[in-house]
């Protein structure tokens, strides 16, 4: 059986992770996350919508273009969250683990 993932509990290790780290005091990486949960809820609340049964093909037609647009501004949002942890020389968003021994 496969575990669903919970997007929720994922963006909560990821602010773990950047906290442990220090990267949640650097202000891009903030407000670049911040707007990706917030694309993820409009997302998850055009689903909701989207699946409701009593739609007209019109407003079907238009939360399907709503939900396009957020999906495609979400993927974007990714790339820049990806750039960002690049910029950190990390090879993944986990790597914030905060973990390092550099002793």
């Amino acid at each position: 059986m496969s575990e669903t993932i919970s997007f929720e509990s994922q963006l909560a290790r990821i602010k773990a992770a950047a906290a442990r780290s220090g990267a949640d005091t650097n202000l891009l990486y903030l407000t670049t996350l911040d707007r990706y949960t917030t694309q993820l809820n409009i997302l998850s609340g055009l689903k909701k919508k989207l699946k409701t049964k009593r739609l007209t093909i019109a407003a079907r037609g238009k939360l399907l273009d709503q939900y396009n647009k957020t999906a495609q501004a979400a993927n974007s949002t990714t790339q820049t969250l990806i750039r960002i942890v690049q910029s950190k020389n990390l090879t993944s968003i986990m790597d914030l683990t905060g973990d390092t021994d550099e002793l």
